[in-house]
């Protein structure tokens, strides 16, 4: 029975050391926080660059189609040259491979239908117009009109997001954004080959 005491007042004791001992604690409080913080900083991370590029993609379709409605006459040279610079409106996120840009020339015919007189494409992918197809009826966003004999031009952006951290948590998407602007010097109806 001596021993028995012996052998739990030494156990007590032990416990006792051990509940009231702190060294490691901190290492512990570390080790379960460390991937939660991590998750929300990473998560944070990759939602910032999304926002980011959401907005780039948005401005380079509005700069897109002002500058295409700045000229007074189009040609394929100029419309060249305009596509040239995309990659420096999106930079850093540059993705030649998945983005796509498409201006059209949207005009009013005769019979009341807002039909696509021209249309040209800079970049990857394989999607098509949500404005129309060059020659076919076109679909302008909301409820825009043009008179007869006006046209409009519209940039579209397409981006393939692909998230660099955590992809399960956001997911690689197509983001897509267009402008529409009305050309300022003259209509802009046909494009020229020089």
């Amino acid at each position: 029975m001596g021993m028995r005491m012996n052998l739990f007042s030494r156990m007590s004791s032990v416990l006792r050391r051990f509940a009231h001992n702190t060294r490691g604690v901190a290492s512990i409080e570390l080790a379960i926080a460390m991937p939660i913080m991590l998750t929300l900083l990473l998560s944070a991370m990759e939602m910032t660059r999304y926002v980011i590029i959401h907005q780039k993609v948005e401005r380079t379709a509005a700069s897109i189609a002002d500058l295409v409605a700045r000229e007074e006459v189009m040609t394929e040279t100029k419309l060249s040259d305009v596509f040239e610079i995309t990659e420096q409106m999106l930079s850093p996120f540059q993705n030649e491979a998945g983005t796509l840009v498409i201006v059209s020339s949207v005009t009013q015919d005769t019979n009341q239908n807002p039909e696509v007189s021209w249309q040209r494409s800079w970049g990857g992918g394989n999607v098509g117009s949500k404005i129309g197809s060059e020659g076919g009826d076109a679909t302008l966003p909301g409820d825009m009109t043009i008179k007869d004999g006006d046209n409009v031009i519209a940039a579209e952006v397409y981006y393939d997001f692909k998230p660099v951290f955590m992809p399960d948590i956001l997911g690689a998407n197509t983001i897509y954004k267009r402008a529409v602007y009305r050309p300022r010097f003259s209509s802009l109806a046909s494009i020229l080959n020089n």
